[in-house]
């Protein structure tokens, strides 16, 4: 269990990092012990990845990235460990699905994002901050507008608008 310490404006908090596979047990004994603990609240993040391609892009990137579990074999060998380890993961994940418990569970990389018992301010933000991550290109538009009530761009010719420019 991580031990329960003050982060540095004093709030009680607790972390639970890293691949965690069986999880059951440890839910159940986080949120009792969470409970007990005055003012403190739980709040599980899960990632699922299930596209191929997404699968394939981390997989390249963890063996070509110099992680220390790889550094001293060759790509093709690594690589078959990285994906026998995602299989063998796969057989003992359990995905959260108690409905008493707070979970944000994004999937394939926020196609599809599963909120449940989302409750609070830093609960909503910690949930409206994952929601909007992109990690996809997209096109973003920015528009410098001046002034809006002293100019009316309707009556205006394009000259006078660029002009304002």
């Amino acid at each position: 269990m991580p031990p329960i310490v003050p982060v540095s404006d004093g709030t009680p908090a607790a972390q639970l990092s890293g691949l965690i596979t069986n999880f059951t047990s440890i839910r159940a004994k986080i949120s009792a012990r969470v409970a007990k603990e005055k003012g403190m609240s739980v709040i599980f993040l899960e990632s699922v990845c299930n596209d191929p391609a997404v699968i394939a892009a981390n997989v390249a990137l963890k063996v070509s990235s110099g992680d220390p579990d790889y550094k001293d074999l060759p790509r093709e060998v690594a690589e078959r460990d990285f994906l026998r380890r995602i299989k063998e993961y796969e057989t003992v994940y359990e995905t959260i699905t108690e409905p008493h418990l707070s979970y944000l569970r994004i999937t394939d990389i926020g196609n599809e994002v599963t909120l449940s018992r989302i409750n609070g301010y830093l609960q909503s933000r910690i949930a409206f901050y994952l929601m909007n991550l992109h990690v996809k290109p997209r096109n973003i538009f920015l528009s410098r507008v001046r002034d809006f009530y002293s100019y009316s761009y309707f009556e205006m010719t394009e000259a006078q608008i660029i002009s304002l420019s």
